[in-house]
């Protein structure tokens, strides 16, 4: 039986809120600082041999702090910033959640932020498969956004989105996935 080729998919560390900037210019502060330091050490054992973040900030930052404590090598990739929802503007947490769970519901409409669930999904899964054609046979550890690593999961895996949003709550948090028997290894719901 050929060997687990296990994938990554970390949600970034705790941000600094701040209503007045996009969601997507957030950047982490001193507890996201050291949930990244709390996700490096819960990643080592895995093995991994590269750490992709999307461009947002938040995720920028929580990858290389990751990175330097792993010593590996760091990147950014490609299409993996969050489901884009810069005409928004800020959503207190209940709001918020009733707009994601609208998005999971419906996916191939316009029902919050800039694009659907879909193209998020296919912009996001397209984006992964990018770094592993550039990258073959490593393995990966990619820090992004709870709403698209849902939507890839429930994709790619076969998981109800909507659940693993919501699992994935904690800041940082992540998903082990083999890729090859396409199963999901492992959820961590915060770290």
């Amino acid at each position: 039986m050929p060997a687990a080729d296990l994938l990554v998919l970390a949600k970034h560390a705790r941000p600094d809120v701040d209503p007045t900037l996009p969601a997507a210019e957030w950047t982490i502060g001193i507890d996201g600082m050291e949930g990244s330091h709390r996700l490096a050490q819960r990643v080592a054992p895995i093995g991994i041999d590269l750490v992709v973040s999307s461009v947002e900030p938040k995720a920028v930052e929580t990858a290389r702090i990751v990175a330097t404590d792993l010593d590996l090598p760091y990147q950014t990739g490609h299409d993996l910033h969050e489901h884009s929802r810069r005409s928004t503007g800020y959503l207190d947490a209940v709001r918020f959640e009733a707009a994601i769970r609208r998005l999971f519901a419906e996916p191939s409409s316009l029902v919050f932020g800039d694009e659907t669930a879909d193209a998020a999904a296919a912009r996001f899964g397209a984006g992964v498969r990018a770094i592993h054609r550039a990258q073959p046979g490593k393995r990966l550890c990619i820090v992004a956004h709870g709403t698209v690593v849902a939507l890839h999961l429930e994709r790619s895996y076969g998981v109800d989105g909507w659940s693993t949003w919501k699992a994935l709550s904690g800041l940082p948090s992540y998903v082990v996935v083999d890729r090859r028997s396409r199963a999901v290894v492992d959820v961590v719901r915060s770290v």
